[in-house]
C-alpha cells in the first residue's frame, strides 16, 4: 500500500495519518458531538486514514471507519478549492477496494459539496439513512457534566 505520494509542486503531499492527528480531525468533524477523539485515534491506528499536508500542515483528511465506510473527509477552509478532497476520495476508494471492501460513504443530507464530489466520482445513492442519539430515560448531557463523568 502506498503511504506517501506527491500531489503538486507547492509542497502538498498525501501521507498516512497518525493518532496525534485525531484531535485536529475531531475538532472540525461536523458530528463531533456524536464521536469522541478516542474513536478517531483508534480508527487512524487500525484502518486506512490519509491526510494531505501542505507545507507540513494538515490541510485535508479522510478515514475508513470500523464499519467500512469512507468518512470524515474534511478540508480546512483555507485549503479548499485545490482538489485535495477529490484526490483523497480517489486514493482512499482504491485503498478500500484493494482491501476487499466495497467503498461507500454516508453523507449528511445538508452536505451538498460531498454529494457533488462523490457523484463526480461515480458513486450512486442507494439508501437514505437516519442517525439518532439515544440516551437513557431521564438522562441528559447536562447530567453527565454535572456528575463529572
Amino acid at each position: 500500500m502506498v503511504s506517501v505520494c506527491r500531489l503538486r509542486p507547492e509542497e502538498a503531499e498525501l501521507m498516512q495519518l497518525k493518532p496525534e492527528h485525531a484531535k485536529a480531525i475531531h475538532d472540525l468533524y461536523p458530528a463531533n458531538h456524536m464521536e469522541c477523539v478516542e474513536v478517531f485515534e483508534k480508527l487512524i491506528s487500525a484502518l486506512p486514514a490519509y491526510g494531505i499536508f501542505s507545507n507540513g500542515e494538515l490541510a485535508a483528511w479522510m478515514v475508513q471507519s470500523y464499519y467500512g465506510a469512507m468518512f470524515s473527509m474534511q478540508t480546512r477552509p483555507e485549503f479548499r478549492r485545490k482538489g485535495y478532497g477529490i484526490h483523497l476520495a480517489k486514493f482512499l476508494t482504491n485503498v478500500v477496494m484493494s482491501r476487499g471492501y466495497i467503498p461507500f460513504v454516508v453523507i449528511r443530507p445538508e452536505n451538498d459539496a460531498s454529494l457533488s464530489l462523490y457523484t463526480k466520482l461515480g458513486f450512486e445513492r442507494h439508501y437514505q439513512t437516519v442517525r439518532a442519539i439515544l440516551t437513557p430515560h431521564g438522562y441528559s448531557t447536562g447530567d453527565q457534566e454535572a456528575n463529572g463523568d
